[in-house]
């Protein structure tokens, strides 16, 4: 078993008893800019030799598959099947209502939809100050520059992702 360098919820600081604040970000945007990233990143950059396509990538890249709920569930375990080299998640129903119980109990959850709006409302009720403009230069519509293949694999590769990113959106999103 594999265990990625960082695990964002910790079972020692659970969200009930700690302060925590995240940014969520549309799963389907994550993946697609993350791709974006290794591809540009060259040779060197972690991953970079599956990015020819996004059943490549989604199969060899542990970030890619339902890592949101992984992380809000303080889950970080990356299953190698030598038989397949394939890249399996432990994701199923338990760990995402565990992701959604955390997810519930954090102090503050801002959207990268909503980035500039969600920092200026979290400083100045938090700490009553007035930001200045934030510009968010590299925001893209990536709904427009994938398939609809390449956006049914995304989905199928991060299914508790996009439910648990739903589930906020509506729970928290005005």
């Amino acid at each position: 078993i594999y265990k990625p360098p960082h695990c964002p919820i910790s079972f020692l600081c659970p969200p009930t008893d700690y302060s925590y604040l995240t940014i969520l970000r549309n799963p389907l945007d994550r993946i697609i800019s993350y791709h974006n990233m290794v591809k540009i990143g060259g040779k060197g950059y972690p991953h970079n030799e599956y990015c020819s396509n996004y059943k490549l990538f989604l199969e060899n890249c542990w970030e890619v598959n339902n890592q949101l709920t992984l992380y809000m569930a303080g889950v970080n375990c990356v299953d190698f099947t030598k038989k397949e080299n394939k890249i399996f998640k432990i994701v199923n129903e338990e760990i995402f209502e565990t992701a959604k119980k955390n997810l519930v109990n954090f102090k503050h959850i801002l959207f990268f939809d909503k980035f500039e709006e969600d920092i200026h409302n979290f400083f100045k009720n938090e700490y009553n100050i007035n930001l200045k403009e934030i510009p968010n230069e590299r925001k893209v519509n990536y709904s427009k520059v994938i398939s609809e293949e390449d956006r049914k694999l995304i989905e199928t590769h991060n299914k508790y992702d996009i439910l648990l990113y739903q589930y906020a959106k509506d729970k928290y999103f005005k």
